[in-house]
C-alpha cells in the first residue's frame, strides 16, 4: 500500500471515529432523557409495544487494590500480574 494509500485510509478512519463519538454523544443524550423520565415516574421499567427498557440499581463488590496495597503490600506484589498489550493511535501531526 503507498503512502498516499494509507494517509486516504487514516483521514478516513479520522472522520469515521468522529462521527461515532458524535452519534454516542447523541445517544447518551436520548438515554439520559428516557433515565430521567423514568425517575421522574419512579419506575425501573418500562415497556412499549416492541421494547422495554429498565434502569435498575446494580450492586456489585470490587477489590479496593490501593487499600490493599497500603496496608498488604508484600500480599499486593505477590499477586500482581504483568500484562502487555498494543495500543493503535492516530493523532493530528
Amino acid at each position: 500500500m503507498s503512502n498516499k494509500e494509507l494517509t486516504s485510509k487514516i483521514d478516513h478512519l479520522r472522520e469515521m471515529r468522529a462521527e461515532i463519538d458524535q452519534k454516542q454523544k447523541e445517544a447518551d443524550r436520548l438515554a439520559d432523557t428516557i433515565k430521567a423520565e423514568m425517575q421522574r415516574r419512579n419506575v425501573e421499567e418500562v415497556e412499549t409495544d416492541s421494547t422495554k427498557a429498565t434502569y435498575k440499581v446494580v450492586k456489585s463488590s470490587r477489590l479496593d487494590t490501593a487499600a490493599l496495597k497500603e496496608s498488604h503490600g508484600k500480599i499486593y506484589e505477590r499477586f500482581l500480574k504483568a500484562i502487555e498489550t498494543r495500543r493503535f493511535v492516530v493523532s493530528v501531526v
